[in-house]
């Protein structure tokens, strides 16, 4: 199956079918002008490809985010634990020395 490509165009007017799982005619009364425009103009139609990929990064940078934060708590909240156990511990093994 060849991949879906933006740029490639040509031969609208023949059903598009790839990578994509899009098929469709621009002929088909069913696709609103709209639809017909963005596919017909390059330029816009790489826009919105564009726009797209960048909200699906933000998104991803987002969550990535958020997990290196709740990582980051969960570390300090691990160390300060072992931390406060390992004082009570050494506390414990100097009063039965002394």
């Amino acid at each position: 199956m060849p991949p879906c490509r933006a740029g490639n165009l040509q031969g609208l007017d023949k059903p598009l079918r790839g990578s994509c799982f899009l098929s469709l005619r621009l002929s088909d009364p069913n696709i609103p002008e709209s639809v017909k425009t963005l596919v017909m103009d390059k330029e816009a139609f790489q826009a919105v490809v564009q726009a797209s990929h960048e909200h699906h990064n933000a998104t991803i940078d987002g969550k990535e985010e958020t997990l290196i934060l709740n990582l980051k708590s969960w570390t300090e909240n691990s160390m300060s634990g072992i931390r406060t156990d390992e004082i009570d511990r050494s506390r414990r093994r100097i009063a039965e020395v002394g």
